[in-house]
């Protein structure tokens, strides 16, 4: 029961901070296109896309480094815990 509390906890919060970004991003729309012109609005949105896709690209390559050491601890908990 304690892990499934935990599970909906960390849900719960995933979801929410997912929720408020794409509520503070609606937001903020109408200013943005108020004071940028199309062409910054353009560049900006090629740079946050851009951005989006290094970040994944990234975590796609960098997480079988941090899983390199897992099997170098003899407490596979406390290895999960460290990471």
């Amino acid at each position: 029961m304690n892990r499934e509390k935990l599970l909906i906890k960390n849900t719960a919060i995933v979801s929410l901070g997912k929720i408020c970004t794409q509520l503070i991003t609606f937001f903020l729309l109408p200013l943005y296109t108020a004071v940028l012109s199309t062409e910054e609005y353009g560049v900006v949105d090629l740079l946050n896309t851009l951005t989006s896709l290094l970040l994944l690209y990234f975590l796609i390559v960098l997480f079988p480094y941090s899983l390199s050491g897992f099997h170098s601890f003899p407490n596979v908990l406390l290895c999960l815990t460290i990471f």
